[in-house]
């Protein structure tokens, strides 16, 4: 019965050590990813923004984002954001159109500014690929904090399984 509660333990050991690196990584996501990642969101909508202020000169324009979706493909994540933009002169809406941002994760974080846009007839082939996206991959603040709560849970596992298998489950010496 020792032995296996020994080996229950080592695996308990290795997998709180691996996670610990995981959420380790989320953490370093939202410190320095999620950033990233917003910051080529804004650049979408400005572009969004200036191309209807070169089509309609003068007009008041609102950008929007409304949902974004992603696709993991072979362990790369891929990310697109619903963009709506509505344009208005004279409190008469003259453009009312929806545009999608495409955009590769892991380029973004390696410091790649580069990201694809699709009308909505473009939007419905590709549509099917694509899940909405948790909140976890624009909001740093939030990645950062589940990063941090996990890690100090799966550290407290890790050292709990090596106290208990070095204090209770070591052999025991008769005299």
């Amino acid at each position: 019965m020792r032995i296996l509660l020994k080996i229950l333990l080592v695996f308990v050991s290795i997998f709180s050590f691996l996670a610990i690196g995981v959420f380790g990584a989320v953490y370093a996501y939202g410190a320095y990813g999620a950033p990233l990642v917003v910051e080529q969101l804004q650049k979408a909508e400005d572009q969004a923004e200036q191309e209807l202020e070169d089509q309609y000169p003068g007009a008041d324009i609102t950008v929007d984002f409304q949902d974004v979706f992603y696709k993991l493909e072979s362990g790369n994540v891929t990310v697109s954001i619903e963009i709506h933009a509505v344009a208005e002169l004279a409190d008469v809406e003259v453009e009312n159109k929806t545009n999608y941002a495409v955009l590769d994760l892991m380029s973004v974080v390696m410091g790649g500014t580069e990201f694809e846009t699709y009308d909505e007839a473009e939007w419905a082939t590709m549509s099917s690929e694509f899940e909405v996206a948790p909140a976890i991959i624009f909001d740093g603040e939030q990645a950062k904090t589940i990063g941090m709560t996990y890690m100090i849970v799966s550290a407290a596992v890790f050292v709990t399984s090596i106290v208990v298998n070095a204090v209770f489950l070591r052999k025991r010496r008769h005299a």
